[in-house]
């Protein structure tokens, strides 16, 4: 038998076979090593190579199967850029260094959880937990970032095979959600055995797509930890169009909605007063319909477009998009109009609940919402009205992300929603202001007498009103001038003026 020796820098390799020759093709390798060094490398998909640290890591992911590693020239390894070191795989081993009593959790991208009690790692590990644990030199310990501790019974650390009490099936519980293994075979393809599942009765979201075969999001050794990246953006956008469709792809379809991405940016700049700044330029990204994993069917027999959507265009895409804009060639919700879905939300005090939900969309808190267009045929004629009205029908949509649910306190002190219409969503029709949520802008022309905004019957498009730019956050409410709305017992405007 070859014994085989490790130190703690480089992991020896003895009685192995590699190919010979030089490798001169990034295809053909994802574990690479040099034929005068005996350190292992993976190399990530931006053609980065990442240092295995010791043996211990590199079994933490391949086990003891070395099948896979490359010999590389020395010149042509020096030519691939050296990136930070690979850390354990997450829910396999547990983790400690040897002069400290903390057991570790391991989350994806080396990110460690102290669980605080025995009973705790018992009760997720089971009775033989202390067999998971891996002494990791202390010298790696900074390759690795320190995660919130793990107190009670409850927390399910992300990264893990999971399996629910009752149940046969497997999953990838990541981010809080699961994705079903197909399988036992598939998650093996992804470096996991039945042994390392986590059992536990605690249900999660869970994807509708099942995981097949080798799946890079969950076999990742490159993978980067999961943030918390929402923020309270609304100077700089950046959204992504993407056009589900069934059937036959039309160029005059992709064409119309690159129209529309494309004439966005100017659109919401002038409706903003240029306070704000949209960029589309990510080229539109073609999805084709897969009934009952994009779409469902609802009860007025149309589809709805599901959660799937937004994992789909983050396999094609990083997560640096504020809004996802979906046209279809298919009729949609309940009358096929254009809705917004809210995601995420991290400012108070405009009237919108604070929210994190972007892990069922696939994104890590960046994406603010997502706007469902429809069907693109109602958007099909290119008149100018037509287009103008697509656009201002956009930014209607992207402005809820902030507008359209302020309240104030009126002269008897009581939260007054006066402004807002009966859904509480959108401006009143009555209010003396336009904005692309509403409102018809009424002035008094003579005594007791009321006009609608003229400019209302020229175009479509509508700026933000100063009440939209200041639930944005641009100016102060000092700056805002008076505004009011007319107390009638009609709900919608019949004509333009009214007494």
């Amino acid at each position: 038998m070859t014994k085989k020796r490790f130190s703690v820098f480089v992991l020896i390799l003895l009685g192995i076979s590699f190919f010979s020759g030089s490798v001169n093709s990034r295809d053909t390798f994802e574990l690479v090593k040099s034929a005068l060094s005996d350190t292992i490398y993976y190399v990530d998909g931006g053609f980065i190579r990442h240092p295995f640290p010791n043996k211990t890591t590199y079994e933490s992911w391949y086990g003891n199967d070395f099948s896979k590693v490359v010999t590389l020239s020395d010149e042509f390894l020096s030519t691939i850029p050296l990136g930070g070191n690979i850390t354990f795989r997450s829910g396999v081993f547990l983790l400690k260094v040897p002069s400290r009593p903390e057991v570790y959790a391991v989350e994806p991208g080396g990110v460690l959880r102290h669980i605080t009690d025995a009973g705790i790692a018992e009760y997720i590990y089971g009775n033989e937990w202390e067999k998971r644990i891996r002494d990791l030199p202390e010298v790696f310990f900074s390759n690795y970032t320190i995660g919130e501790e793990i107190k009670d019974y409850n927390t399910i650390p992300d990264g893990t095979l999971y399996k629910m009490t009752g149940e046969q099936i497997y999953y990838w519980k990541n981010d809080n959600i699961l994705t079903k293994f197909a399988g036992i075979e598939d998650l093996r393809a992804n470096g996991f055995d039945t042994k390392d599942a986590i059992l536990n009765p605690r249900a999660f979201f869970t994807r509708d797509k099942v995981a097949k075969g080798f799946n890079s999001s969950i076999f990742n050794p490159a993978m980067k930890p999961n943030k918390d990246i929402r923020d309270c953006e609304a100077e700089r956008l950046r959204a992504a169009f993407v056009f589900l469709y069934q059937g036959d792809l039309k160029d005059e379809d992709v064409n119309q909605i690159v129209r529309y991405q494309n004439a966005l940016p100017g659109h919401w700049k002038k409706a903003t007063d240029s306070y704000s700044e949209i960029d589309t330029s990510f080229p539109l990204v073609l999805l084709q319909n897969e009934p009952g994993l994009f779409t469902r069917i609802n009860k007025f027999n149309r589809f709805d477009v599901g959660h799937e959507v937004g994992f789909a265009f983050y396999e094609k895409a990083n997560d640096t998009f504020d809004f996802l804009i979906i046209f279809t060639n298919f009729p949609v919700g309940e009358k096929n109009e254009a809705t917004f879905s809210p995601v995420t939300n991290a400012i108070s005090g405009i009237g919108k609940y604070q929210l994190d939900r972007s892990e069922i969309f696939g994104s890590s808190g960046k994406l603010k919402g997502i706007i469902n267009m429809g069907d693109i045929i109602t958007f099909s004629d290119d008149t100018p009205r037509l287009i103008d009205s697509a656009l201002n029908s956009i930014t209607h949509e992207i402005l809820h992300q902030w507008s359209g649910a302020l309240y104030f306190i009126d002269d008897k002190g009581v939260l007054n929603s006066s402004l807002l219409s009966e859904d509480l969503y959108h401006w009143s029709p009555w209010v003396t202001f336009t904005s692309p949520l509403g409102g018809f802008g009424w002035d008094e022309i003579r005594s007791g007498v009321f006009a609608k905004d003229s400019s209302l019957s020229e175009t479509v498009a509508r700026n933000f009103s100063t009440l939209d730019l200041y639930a944005m956050g641009f100016i102060p409410y000092r700056s805002i001038p008076p505004v009011g709305y007319i107390e009638t017992a009609i709900k919608e405007p019949n004509g333009n003026e009214i007494e």
